[in-house]
C-alpha cells in the first residue's frame, strides 16, 4: 500500500451538474495526446494497457475509446476514480471500458502494469510526492504519462468578467492551486522519476448552449457546489447578468464558451 502522508483533496460535486457543465474533448485533441503517450497504431502495434486517473463521468474516456476503435489501436484501457458517484456514472456511459474506485494516491494495480497514464482535467487536484510516485511505479520503463485540461479562454472578455465572479470560490486556501499556475508541473519536474515536462496549447475547443447551459459550467465548479445556498443563488445571479447585460453579449441566444486545451506529457525515467 502507498504512503498516503501527503495531504489529499476530495473531489466532489454534483455528478449530474459535472456532467453537463463540462466541456468536451475535440478529438483532434485527444488524438494528439494519445500520438504523445504512444497509444496509437505502429509498425509493431504490440498490445499494451493504458490507465486513465480520475476518469470521472468517461467525457475524455469516449473519445479517447472512439478514436482507438477508429485506429484499431491494440490498446486495453482501464479506467479509475475515487468516487463510487462518478464510478456509477462512468459505468452507465462508457459500459464496455472497465472502471474501478481507488485514489491516485493508491493505486490498485502492480509495478509497471501499464505503458501509458492518462489524467483528464484532474492531476492538479492530486499532484503531490505520493501520486506521482505511484504513477511511476504502475508505468513500464519508458511509460508515458499525459495530462489535459480545458481552460476557459480569459482573453475574450466576458469570460474574464466571469472569472472575476469564480475567483473568490477557487481561490480558497483549501482549493488546489490554479492549474494554469503550473505548479503542479514541479511534482514532476522534481520527483527525478520523470523527463521534463512537455506541453502544447495549440488546439482549441467550445462549450455551445444556452445560458442555462453557461450557468451549469460555473455551478459545476467543486469550490462552488459545494458553498452554501444562499452562496450558489448569489453566484448564479451574478453570472446571469453578465451574460444578459455585457456588451458583447447583447441578444445571445446561444453562446459559445471558448477553451484553451492543454496537453502536457512526460516518460518515465
Amino acid at each position: 500500500m502507498a504512503d498516503t502522508s501527503d495531504i489529499i483533496r476530495e473531489f466532489t460535486t454534483d455528478v449530474s451538474l459535472y456532467e453537463k457543465g463540462r466541456p468536451e474533448y475535440s478529438k483532434e485533441s485527444v488524438e494528439f495526446l494519445l500520438s504523445c503517450v504512444g497509444a496509437l497504431p505502429s509498425e509493431n502495434n504490440e498490445a499494451t494497457k493504458l490507465l486513465e486517473i480520475a476518469a470521472g463521468t468517461g467525457k475524455f474516456t469516449r473519445v479517447m475509446a472512439e478514436i482507438l476503435t477508429e485506429k484499431k489501436a491494440n490498446v486495453k484501457v482501464i479506467a479509475s476514480d475515487s468516487q463510487e458517484a462518478m464510478c456509477d456514472m462512468f459505468r452507465r456511459s462508457v459500459p464496455r471500458i472497465e472502471v474501478l474506485r481507488f485514489p491516485a494516491e493508491n493505486i490498485a494495480f502492480p509495478d509497471e502494469s501499464f505503458s501509458a497514464v492518462i489524467c483528464a482535467q484532474s492531476f492538479h487536484w492530486f499532484a503531490n510526492a505520493t501520486s506521482v510516485s505511484e504513477i511511476s511505479r504502475v508505468l513500464q520503463p519508458g511509460g508515458k504519462y499525459g495530462m489535459i485540461w480545458n481552460h476557459r479562454d480569459f482573453s475574450v472578455p466576458w469570460v474574464r468578467a466571469m472569472q472575476g465572479i469564480i475567483d473568490p470560490f477557487v481561490k480558497q486556501k483549501d482549493m488546489p492551486a490554479d492549474p494554469r499556475e503550473l505548479k503542479w508541473m514541479e511534482s514532476l519536474n522534481n520527483s527525478g522519476k520523470f523527463t521534463s515536462v512537455e506541453r502544447n496549447t495549440v488546439f482549441r475547443t467550445y462549450l455551445e448552449g444556452d445560458m442555462d447551459a453557461i450557468l451549469s459550467v460555473v455551478m459545476c465548479i467543486s469550490a462552488i457546489s459545494q458553498s452554501s445556498k444562499e452562496k450558489r443563488v448569489e453566484v448564479e445571479a451574478k453570472i446571469r447578468d453578465i451574460l444578459t447585460n455585457h456588451p458583447d453579449l447583447k441578444g445571445t441566444k446561444v453562446y459559445k464558451l471558448p477553451y484553451i486545451t492543454d496537453i502536457c506529457w512526460c516518460t518515465k525515467k
